[in-house]
């Protein structure tokens, strides 16, 4: 058995367009202060303010983002109803 499939099941890897197409119109969040980019970015630019402690070499082929969905600016008043 690979060992990858034994570690992580099934997988799919998609391109970045497909990735992007998660998100549609939806307002991309800003990964860190020194990384202002909103769209997908190297996992490693995902981290507070501060000095990165530990930098992982898959870091830079997976990429992610974050998305507000709704108005990000408003508190609901039940959150969970």
């Amino acid at each position: 058995m690979d060992v990858l499939t034994e570690r992580f099941g099934t997988r799919y890897f998609r391109t970045e367009p497909e990735i992007e197409a998660f998100f549609a119109d939806l307002p991309i969040v800003t990964p860190s202060p020194l990384t202002p980019q909103q769209t997908l970015v190297p996992c490693s630019k995902w981290y507070p303010t501060g000095p990165l402690l530990e930098h992982l070499d898959v870091d830079d082929y997976n990429v992610g983002a974050v998305a507000h969905k709704g108005n990000p600016g408003r508190t609901p008043s039940h959150p969970h109803s």
